[in-house]
């Protein structure tokens, strides 16, 4: 997916809301930034010891919504 198609542009620091589940079915969000560094690759950091890092390293899922 071409990112700059959605106007997401290189080395710009957005912020979205990640959502996830942990696998006893308990919904979490949380506020992320994300840099697109080109070649459809994004730069995120998710902290350790977050519920938000829990549930993605169990499930596997994650989804993202960007304002805009």
């Amino acid at each position: 997916m071409n990112l700059e198609k959605l106007g997401i542009k290189k080395d710009v620091q957005y912020e979205y809301i990640t959502t996830t589940t942990s696998k006893d079915g308990i919904k979490n969000a949380g506020a992320f930034g994300f840099k697109y560094l080109g070649d459809d690759k994004v730069f995120c950091r998710i902290f350790e010891g977050s519920k938000t890092l829990k549930n993605i390293l169990d499930t596997n899922e994650y989804g993202i919504y960007l304002n805009g």
